[in-house]
């Protein structure tokens, strides 16, 4: 993978589900890395392909492998402050691609929440 591409800085959030103190769970979304990543729009074509997956996927993001990431993550794109608290654009992951199953390089098909 190409370090010229990562032109983006995100946030990667997995979630953790935990009990308050009434006994309710609650999930929280704890960040676990900030990394370089390539986030691209899909065009016309892509965005058919990825639809017959999952009928939201809006962008692409790929990053070096990082483990732990599940379709349950949570991709933050960070400003140029590059703050977590404060990202320009959240998206959830929707689908977790290991390109050539050798824990290189991971495509992750995502929604734009915000």
């Amino acid at each position: 993978m190409r370090a010229g591409r990562l032109r983006h800085r995100v946030a990667l959030q997995t979630p953790v589900d935990a009990q308050n103190a009434r006994g309710e769970v609650e999930r929280t979304y704890p960040v676990v890395a900030v990394v370089h990543a390539s986030v691209e729009p899909l065009s016309g074509r892509e965005l058919l392909e990825a639809q017959q997956i999952e009928s939201r996927v809006t962008c692409r993001v790929r990053l070096r492998y990082t483990a732990g990431l599940t379709s349950h993550s949570r991709v933050l794109l960070l400003g140029p402050e590059g703050d977590p608290d404060h990202p320009t654009r959240t998206l959830n992951v929707l689908s977790v691609i290991d390109r050539e199953q050798r824990h290189i390089e991971l495509e992750l098909l995502c929604e734009d929440v915000t």
